[in-house]
Parts: structure tokens; sequence; C-alpha cells
């Protein structure tokens, strides 16, 4: 839990999604959003994916090796077999 200058407690999500909130708010436009993995759950990456900004946002964050991904849209991976499977140019 954390707690704000009023001595209201809240969770980290919802403080990552109070600060994409500011960013709306403030009327800036961002193409990708980059933050620690301690924000990386998936309701965050979810939420940075809803279209309710106007624009769904890009994100760049860490995740645990074990975390399951689907970079190419057809099978769940571990992004450390996922990393392995990435296209060489």
């Amino acid at each position: 839990m954390l707690t704000n200058a009023n001595g209201q407690h809240y969770t980290k999500n919802d403080h990552f999604k109070a600060m994409i909130g500011q960013v709306k708010e403030r009327g800036l436009k961002l193409d990708y959003v980059a933050f620690d993995s301690w924000y990386g759950g998936l309701d965050n990456l979810k939420h940075l994916r809803k279209e309710e900004f106007g624009q769904q946002y890009h994100f760049l964050t860490r995740l645990k090796s074990n975390r399951q991904v689907n970079p190419e849209q057809q099978e769940l991976l571990e992004c450390s077999r996922g990393a392995q499977r990435a296209p060489a140019d």
C-alpha cells in the first residue's frame, strides 16, 4: 500500500493508473510509456492498451523470465523462450 499527501491509502496499480491519467489530463501525446517492473502487472499492461485515452500506448518494461507473452499472436511463450525466438536480421 502507498499513502498520498492526504493520508489516503492506495495500491501500486491505482498509483500507476493515476499517473497515466495525469498524462491524458495534461494533454501529453506519447507513443511509448517506460516503467519499472514493479508496475508490470497484467492489469496495468491492459490498462495501457485501452482506447479510452484516445490512443493505445506501447510500453517498455522488464518482465520476469517466466511471464507468458504472445509476441507473434500465435502462442503463449515464456519471456525467456520468446526472446530466443526473435527473428534475426
